[in-house]
């Protein structure tokens, strides 16, 4: 179900749900682009600086959420990934700060009629990374706020078990090779291996729905989505909530506002 909505600011999503969860992939720039983009350069760092320019505004609305705002919540899984995340895009900070300088110099000697070969440096890169610095920059002041705010955890390891096979029988997430064990077993590093974040990230916002609670979910993996309307159509694992209710919230592309992709009240209002 795809909710043709009118766009909310994340301001108007905070007003008007109890508990709003955030994904990973809302911090870190759609779909891992940001990551993507940055690891497809060896040597010259040269990019569509739109991507970095568009996403620091975002987390700076974030910073200002976590920061005057209770009704944030991110799960464990999340703030796992994040940190994951900021430590492989400062990985790519450090070396092509390092590559840089190495270029400079080697183009300082050819000038001076001594010969490196190495590729030679453009200007634009210095301001690439220079963004890159500053969406790292902004990344790691985002994390520090996640102690500050509660993260939130699978209650029911049975209704975890039963979305995890599901996901997998109906193969619902991108990567087919996703590799599904010890999920009971939070203690153990294969379970740290394993990617079920997505799985954990739905579980936990239909938990707190069934509660009573009005919740949002803001994600903009594709897989988030079809789990969930996998849970709540085929077979029944996630029930209508009576009291509480589920909304599901993305970024198109491009936008900086937010559409609604799943709303549980919809399901509930058709039944009648």
């Amino acid at each position: 179900m795809l909710v043709n909505s009118v766009p909310f600011t994340l301001e108007q999503i905070l007003n008007r749900s109890e508990v709003v969860i955030l994904d990973s992939n809302i911090m870190k720039g759609q779909n891992d682009s940001i990551l993507d983009m940055v690891y497809d350069f060896d040597e010259q760092l040269l990019f569509d600086q739109r991507i970095l320019e568009e996403d620091l505004p975002l987390l700076t609305k974030l910073i200002h959420s976590l920061n005057f705002r209770d009704n944030v919540f991110i799960p464990e899984g999340v703030v796992q990934e994040s940190r994951n995340y900021l430590a492989k895009v400062n990985g790519v900070v450090v070396y092509h700060t390092d590559n840089f300088r190495k270029r400079k110099m080697s183009s300082y000697k050819r000038k001076n009629g001594r010969y490196e070969d190495t590729i030679p440096f453009e200007p634009e890169e210095e301001r690439n990374l220079n963004l890159l610095r500053a969406h790292t920059n902004k990344f790691s002041k985002l994390i520090k706020l996640f102690p500050r705010k509660k993260n939130l955890s699978v209650n029911s390891v049975e209704l975890l078990s039963k979305v995890v096979s599901r996901t997998k029988e109906r193969k619902l997430k991108e990567d087919k090779h996703e590799v599904y064990r010890n999920y009971e077993d939070k203690r153990t590093d294969e379970y740290k291996q394993n990617n079920l974040t997505d799985e954990e990230f739905c579980v936990t916002g239909y938990e707190l729905a069934k509660e009573g609670k009005n919740v949002a979910l803001i994600s903009c993996d594709k897989d988030v989505n079809r789990i969930i309307q996998s849970c709540f159509y085929k077979e029944h694992i996630f029930k209508i909530p009576k009291k509480g209710s589920l909304t599901l919230y993305f970024i198109p592309p491009g936008h900086e506002d937010y559409r609604i992709r799943f709303d549980s009240t919809l399901l509930l209002y058709n039944k009648r």
